[in-house]
């Protein structure tokens, strides 16, 4: 079922970026906050998305994206290394037991992008967020930090 999942999700993604003209595609690795966890990730032009690999284990399973649709900041440093500012939201569905968990947040990723060759891009940032969990009650997230390190393939 999780190899269907990911033909589907990939076979979505090919087919999305033959209708823009800079479309990404690639995975990411990374710890807290949502969308800083490990999965795919998505590009077209300036949105950036970022899909979080179903994490099951023990009596629990959880997923997360996020979409950082704002670039606030994108300034080279060298010709093919840039740093950027992003505005994006996040949201996170998690399970445990007979519990059940549900976030959202906002997001603003700092980071680096090194582009070695135009069709290769590995980037690495921090996704510092202000979230609140809604579900099973409602009161302010507590893992404000994020990051992720991830590598996205170039097509168009």
């Amino acid at each position: 079922m999780k190899k269907l999942f990911l033909v589907l999700v990939l076979g979505l993604a090919l087919m999305a970026g033959t209708a823009f003209a800079d479309f990404g595609i690639g995975v990411h690795g990374g710890y807290g906050g949502l969308g800083s966890g490990g999965g795919l990730n998505l590009a077209f032009s300036n949105v950036f998305i970022y899909i979080d690999a179903f994490g099951l284990g023990n009596n629990h399973m959880s997923i997360s994206g996020a979409v950082d649709f704002v670039s606030l900041l994108n300034s080279p440093i060298v010709a093919t290394l840039n740093w950027y500012i992003r505005l994006g939201i996040g949201v996170g569905l998690w399970g445990w037991d007979n519990n059940m968990g549900l976030a959202a947040a906002v997001r603003l990723p700092i980071g680096l992008s090194w582009k070695p060759i135009k069709l290769l891009e590995i980037f690495l940032q921090i996704n510092p967020q202000i979230g609140l969990q809604i579900i099973p009650d409602v009161n302010l997230w507590g893992n404000f930090w994020g990051g992720n390190l991830g590598i996205r393939l170039w097509i168009g």
